[in-house]
Formats: C-alpha cells, structure tokens, sequence
C-alpha cells in the first residue's frame, strides 16, 4: 500500500469516526433531557431518584460515543478521554438536584 492510499483511509477512519462520536454524543444529550421530568410536585430528592437511569443511559451512551471514536481512529481505547463521558450527565443531574 502506498503512501496516498494510506492518508485516504486515514480520513477516512476520521470521518467516520467524527459521525459515530456526533451521533452518540447528540444521544447521550437526548437521554440526559429526560432528567428530572415529570408531572405534579416533587421534592429535589425524588426528582433525582426518578432521574437516575435517564443519567446512566446518558453515560453509557457518551461512553460509547468516545470510546467508539477512539476504536476506529486507532487510538488506545482506555484513556483518561472516556472520563470526558461524564461531563453531560454530570451537568443534567446538577440541573436536576436544582444545583444550576
């Protein structure tokens, strides 16, 4: 394989690996807006108990996303970029518990 064939599938990898990394990180952020909704009154504390699997599907699915990414760029799949993963369940749970 020559060099030109080797940069082609190198972009290539990284766009397919952009569109993968988009589609579940606008998932993870679907899921993370199902926090904390519901009807009738609620204390803070049955809010956020009600919110926790939206929270976990978020995380699972902001995991995949970057570790995803990761996989078919070629990088190393286990990495301190996985933790980047909490970053939007972290912020739908301080929404939820009424922190922001």
């Amino acid at each position: 394989m020559n060099e030109q064939q080797k940069v082609g599938i190198r972009i290539i990898r990284w766009v397919l690996g952009l569109a993968f990394l988009g589609f579940f990180l606008f998932a993870s952020v679907v899921a993370a807006s199902f926090a904390g909704w519901g009807f009738g009154e609620r204390t803070t504390a049955e809010r956020f108990q009600d919110a926790i699997p939206s929270l976990l599907m978020s995380l699972a699915w902001g995991a995949v996303a970057i570790a995803g990414f990761r996989l078919s760029v070629g990088y190393r799949l286990i990495s301190w970029w996985l933790a980047c993963a909490l970053i939007i369940p972290a912020y739908a749970a301080l929404h939820t518990a009424d922190v922001l």
